[in-house]
């Protein structure tokens, strides 16, 4: 059986005790805040990134890994024995990093087969993606993985509630979500990936009926067995942690911080919550 490589973006927002168990190659987006531009995860860890934001009076500003990064991942991963690539990128609505990584595809020179697939997700909604096409990978031929990674892609339903309009406000690049701006100030948005764009989903009243839209909308998807939540800082985390717990007995629950990619956008106190059957 073909070695297989699987590489993802760090928007994954995957914790990194299962990116190691699993073998994840990730590589890393670029974050601007103040003029100054760090590397995501690797010279400015999320907790620092949350920090910097708070402290700063403009909105933190993101950039795609260039094709050369990609290609040093790409060439890395054939030097070490591996015979086949899988890379799943962030939506191509979101970020160029889709493109990059097919411009890198294209021109590496290798003689492995290399597959780029949009994810058409973000955070951990393309983390349940990632894993589950890792996991195949340990297992499958490269054809199984691929096809597994796309029927997961198609399976896939993510919400997020945002606990401030500020950053949707300073940003643009979330389609009709900005729709909530028109919006009074006490309301509590939800927002839904489709067709990789965040869009908004429904207004509520208070954050905890907010919270409980998601757990309510998921529990109406059929044969949930993979749930992930990736967070903002969120202060009322455990609460909901426990709820979610409480109502998928039954499925594996991945819970993470929400990085800079997505969270730029979305503001400190988002909870993504995402299923998979």
């Amino acid at each position: 059986m073909a070695k297989i490589a699987i590489i993802t973006d760090s928007s994954c927002d995957l914790p990194d005790d299962l990116l190691t168990e699993l073998d994840i190659h990730v590589v890393p987006l670029k974050i601007r805040i103040d003029g100054n531009e760090f590397i995501d995860k690797v010279d400015l860890s999320t907790k620092e990134f949350w920090n910097k934001s708070r402290l700063s009076n403009s909105l933190p500003e993101t950039a795609a890994p260039s094709p050369g990064d990609f290609l040093q991942v790409f060439q890395q991963c054939a030097s070490n024995g591996y015979e086949a690539i899988l890379c799943l990128t962030i939506s191509s609505e979101l970020s160029a990093t889709y493109q990059s990584a097919m411009t890198a595809s294209k021109d590496s020179g290798l003689t492995i087969p290399i597959e780029v697939i949009d994810s058409r997700q973000v955070t951990i909604a393309l983390g349940l993606i990632v894993v589950r096409a890792a996991r195949s990978a340990k297992q499958d031929n490269f054809e199984t993985v691929i096809q597994q990674a796309r029927d997961s892609i198609s399976k896939i339903i993510a919400l997020g509630t945002l606990d401030t309009l500020e950053n949707l406000k300073k940003g643009g690049r979330i389609g009709s979500a900005q729709a909530f701006l028109g919006s009074v100030l006490s309301i509590k948005p939800v927002v839904q990936i489709i067709n990789g764009k965040v869009e908004a989903e429904s207004r509520q009243r208070t954050r905890s009926k907010a919270l409980n839209h998601l757990i309510e909308v998921m529990r109406e998807v059929n044969g949930v067995n993979q749930i992930g939540i990736a967070h903002a800082q969120a202060s009322d985390i455990d609460q909901f942690l426990d709820k979610v717990r409480n109502d998928f007995t039954q499925a594996e629950i991945i819970v993470s911080e929400m990085g800079a990619v997505l969270g730029t956008h979305v503001g400190p106190g988002t909870i993504a919550m995402v299923a998979s059957s």
